[in-house]
């Protein structure tokens, strides 16, 4: 299981940049500098494995929606109830990339209402079985407050994904991540 949480993030930050570029460019593996990240190393597995889940259920969603959508579909919506217990956050990732292509979609290529309204409706559709369970479930009526961390505090999580347990490891991620980017935004 914590195979699967530490490389399913990192398949499907490869497999979605495929599907979105439609290319295999290098700097897409990059995201193995922080395969064996912080929040793993905290147990969160849930979180990680709901993670890459979203990433690859996005790029079944960008490769099959115009080409083939009821294989998106078949594919998408079990999915996303799968995201729904495996981590609401993993399921609130995944709408994200469904939103953001489709706006993409609408942006660059269909710009019409009656696109938009079709569009909406078809990736809305996703989200019901897993809206339906929330509002049968007790999640909606649980209490929890939002933390506000200041600033500062903010910034210091910044480093949660390269932190392990060793600082040399920490700065070497580090710097192999800013050499990446640096190598994918040159090229």
């Amino acid at each position: 299981v914590i195979a699967l949480a530490a490389l399913l993030p990192v398949v499907g930050c490869v497999v979605f940049s495929r599907a979105v570029t439609g290319l295999r460019p290098l700097w897409s593996f990059g995201v193995l500098a922080i395969a064996w990240h912080g929040l793993l190393l905290r147990g969160f597995l849930n979180f990680s494995i709901a993670a890459g889940v979203a990433l690859l259920l996005g790029a079944a969603w960008v490769a099959w929606r115009d080409a083939k959508p009821i294989r998106a579909l078949a594919i998408c919506v079990p999915g996303a109830v799968a995201l729904f217990f495996c981590h609401l956050i993993g399921l609130i990732f995944f709408g994200i990339l469904v939103a953001s292509h489709e706006l993409y979609v609408l942006w660059s290529r269909e710009r019409t209402f009656l696109a938009a309204i079709r569009r909406s409706a078809v990736a809305a559709s996703l989200f019901v079985l897993p809206a339906a369970l929330y509002a049968m479930s007790d999640l909606h009526g649980t209490g929890g407050e939002v933390l506000y961390l200041s600033p500062g505090g903010k910034a210091a999580l910044l480093v949660v994904p390269f932190a392990n347990y060793h600082i040399e490891l920490d700065v070497a991620a580090l710097i192999a991540i800013v050499g990446i980017a640096a190598y994918g935004i040159s090229n």
